[in-house]
Formats: structure tokens, sequence, C-alpha cells
């Protein structure tokens, strides 16, 4: 998909979220905590990076993956990636 903007980004991400903890999207807000209110481990939080990566073809280091505190973050990561961000580092098509 192109032209993504903030929200649709914000949209995708709480989906590809709810998926794979099996909890409403409804329930999920920019503010939760990926760590403390989620509890997602290091294995899930690896599929999820792997999601992202495939859904808005970026790349997310391990070291980025790991500054992912709560929803919000990974908004503004991939946001940054998709709209040209300084460090940006798009996946071939």
């Amino acid at each position: 998909m192109t032209g993504w903007t903030r929200d649709t980004i914000r949209d995708s991400i709480l989906e590809t979220i709810a998926d794979h903890l099996r909890v409403p999207r409804e329930e999920l807000t920019e503010g939760t905590s990926l760590l403390e209110e989620l509890r997602v481990d290091s294995l899930l939080l690896f599929e999820i990076v792997v999601d992202l990566e495939e859904r808005f073809g970026i790349r997310i280091s391990n070291e980025e993956a790991e500054s992912l505190h709560n929803i919000r973050d990974a908004v503004d990561f991939v946001t940054r990636e998709l709209t040209g961000g300084p460090d940006a580092v798009r996946l071939p098509r």
C-alpha cells in the first residue's frame, strides 16, 4: 500500500499487535505498554517486528525493536521510516 498516513500506520500496527496477542483491537491504544501491560516477550516482539517489516517494507534492527516500549513508539518509528526520516532504510520491492 502506498500513501500511508500516521492514522493508517497506527491502525495497521494496532491490528497486527491485536492479531498476535489475540485481544480485541479496541483494548489497545498508542499508550499501551508492550512489555508491562501486554507482557510481550522477546520471541513475540520478534514475530511482531517481522510482520511490521513485511507489511511496511522497512527494516527494524534489534536495537530499534528494543526501543519500542509502547505502541506509540512503533507508530512513530514506522512513520519516520515511511516518510524518509534521516535513518530510514527501505527494503527493495
